[in-house]
């Protein structure tokens, strides 16, 4: 269940101690909310039915972590002014 405030985007660790985010990813997809995802393969992992979401590779930098966070900011204010 998502919260009742606005999430503006999303970063999910792809998996996480065995348990798979992509439950939450179709979720965060059917509302329309971007988001990526940490992995330890990054680009090239199985993402499910997203495919085209990137995926960063673990463990990443800080100045890539911020430049995708950044750019799924981007992603949602475009959304947002449609």
């Amino acid at each position: 269940m998502l919260p009742r405030e606005r999430i503006n985007a999303a970063l999910l660790n792809l998996n996480l101690h065995g348990c798979s985010s992509l439950l939450a990813a179709d979720v965060l997809a059917r509302c329309g909310i971007p988001f990526a995802f940490s992995a330890v393969n990054g680009e090239g992992c199985n993402t499910g039915k997203h495919p085209t979401v990137p995926a960063l590779r673990k463990p990443f930098n800080r100045q890539r972590s911020i430049y995708r966070v950044e750019a799924l900011r981007q992603q949602w204010e475009g959304c947002r002014a449609m």
